[in-house]
């Protein structure tokens, strides 16, 4: 289910329009696998294997959230504030290695916040 969800995304299909590729054009394709902060390895080794093989893209990056806002940025090292409409996040980057033990998760987001 999640291959047809992704390749309607990609090729259209099942009443979405897709980014205009061909079915025949993924395996010459690179992906960029943005993982939320905190997301289970083993659920990202998953969305890889489908990815890679079942869709049979060239090539995948794997990283998270923090690590890809700090790549846009050009840093190597930051505080990367995530903030939602109800939730939000801060996590400590270095070297582009989100820091164990140095993240924390917001229970209030910009909904919360008064003018």
């Amino acid at each position: 289910a999640v291959v047809t969800l992704l390749e309607s995304a990609l090729c259209g299909g099942g009443g979405v329009a897709g980014v205009g590729l061909a079915p025949s054009q993924l395996h010459g394709c690179c992906a960029v696998l943005a993982l939320p902060d905190g997301f289970a390895r083993c659920d990202g080794s998953a969305l890889l294997q489908l990815l890679l093989v079942e869709m049979g893209m060239r090539a995948c990056l794997v990283a998270e959230e923090a690590t890809l806002a700090c790549l846009a940025l050009g840093l190597s090292s930051a505080c990367v504030v995530r903030l939602g409409a109800s939730r939000g996040a801060v996590v400590c980057v270095d070297e582009l290695i989100p820091m164990p033990g140095c993240s924390t998760r917001l229970q209030y987001g910009g909904d919360d916040a008064d003018a």
